[in-house]
């Protein structure tokens, strides 16, 4: 009886009705990830955008099997990896169209991303969240700046006095734009 349901499933799959869950408009937060600062803040000197998301954000289980999903469907079937125009779409598709060309070329331009880039799965989640953080101002209402939405304490705490922390450190300055978002 379960291997005839089964069956009945895989056969009746399509790529249409296994798309049904993103009908709607991803509700935005700052609790799915998590940015850290490294304990040597001089590696912040010499650090890229991309290193930095690769190394400090943290996503949530639950976010992380979004990002999964969506990686998956964009990525290379040779490489594995996703490329300049599959990186477009999947982010695209992480903020569920939401995001214009002006927005992404934003996105694009903080983080230095070249068109010769091949991103792995950690380094998407950690795009798929900043792009997320920069982006969580622009469509959540005033009034929805409740505690469900704010940064986890740990984070509050490794970001606060950054300006001192970076004191004696000669901080890229993309990194320190970067941060300055987050």
């Amino acid at each position: 009886m379960i291997r005839v349901c089964l069956s009945y499933v895989h056969q009746t799959k399509s790529p249409l009705k296994m798309q049904a869950w993103m009908n709607g408009r991803l509700a935005l937060s700052r609790k799915s990830s998590r940015f850290e600062l490294p304990i040597d803040m001089l590696l912040l000197e010499t650090m890229t955008p991309l290193q930095y998301l690769n190394r400090y954000c943290v996503v949530t289980s639950r976010r992380q099997m979004l990002y999964d999903k969506i990686f998956n469907k964009h990525k290379n079937i040779y490489s594995g990896k996703l490329g300049f125009q599959d990186l477009q779409k999947a982010l695209s598709d992480v903020l569920i169209q939401s995001i214009d060309d002006e927005k992404m070329k934003m996105v694009i331009q903080m983080l230095q991303i070249e068109e010769d880039v091949q991103v792995e799965k950690r380094l998407f989640y950690g795009i798929s969240a900043f792009t997320e953080r920069l982006l969580y101002p622009m469509f959540v209402r005033g009034n929805q700046n409740n505690n469900e939405n704010q940064k986890e304490r740990i984070e509050c705490a490794d970001f606060y006095a950054l300006k001192w922390k970076f004191h004696g450190v000669n901080v890229n300055s993309s990194i320190k734009a970067l941060l300055d978002v987050l």
